[in-house]
């Protein structure tokens, strides 16, 4: 509908107060999707507007993706209690909900959603090509999220778009902690990105020192 669309518009500028004044003024724009099947509640997450993405949940039926997003624990556990296979829905970009969740750093519901079944090496069906894993590294970085799905056996070597492992994109953010699990659980520091860097070679180029210094002097590495 044209007031869903407007209020997408209205959102991709960035001005959250008058996105709050459009669904105070015209709650149905809340209610609909975009022209393209855009979710204005995943349009306002993915740009920080998180008080104008509870002010449009509060007006819709969210889908297990905008729950997950949210991180609203009731609605995921009500969706999946109505319907299972629920875990299994992409957003209209091509996410699970593990993958959102993973991304924003909602441990508990990324935990909710692996004891109801969500596959925890689903691609995303979008250029990204990731998985859940390579979500939680590129995303929020909450350590709670990461380490959860490493201990829930998620593949340490999984390759993305571009041949980026979860390595890969630890060392892009210099995060000496999430590289330690990695190696740890079996992570191959001498895997190459299509153009040819190694995370260690990625970490340099991002001016991460101690991190590249990790990959590539830390015992057992592999030629």
């Amino acid at each position: 509908m044209q007031a869903t669309q407007t209020l997408l518009e209205v959102i991709g500028r960035g001005d959250e107060a008058e996105g709050m004044a459009i669904v105070e003024r015209e709650p149905e724009a809340a209610r609909g999707t975009g022209a393209g099947g855009e979710s204005p509640v995943l349009a306002a997450v993915y740009r920080g507007q998180m008080q104008l993405a509870q002010a449009i949940a509060r007006h819709r039926q969210l889908d297990i993706t905008e729950a997950a997003a949210l991180g609203d624990a009731r609605a995921v556990g009500e969706l999946v209690r109505r319907d299972p296979g629920a875990v299994r829905a992409r957003s209209q970009d091509g996410w699970t909900a593990l993958h959102l969740a993973a991304f924003l750093g909602h441990a508990g519901i990324v935990r909710q959603l692996l004891d109801a079944g969500a596959d925890i090496e689903a691609t995303s069906e979008n250029y990204m090509r990731n998985r859940p894993l390579h979500a939680a590294l590129a995303g929020k970085g909450d350590p709670e999220t990461v380490k959860l799905l490493v201990a829930r056996d998620a593949e340490v070597e999984a390759r993305a778009a571009t041949g980026v492992t979860p390595l890969h994109t630890a060392a892009s953010r210099g995060s000496v902690e999430f590289i330690s699990l990695l190696l740890a659980r079996g992570a191959d520091r001498s895997a190459r990105l299509d153009d040819g860097k190694t995370p260690a070679e990625l970490a340099e180029q991002r001016g991460h020192p101690q991190a590249a210094a990790l990959l590539t002097a830390a015992p057992g590495a592999r030629s």
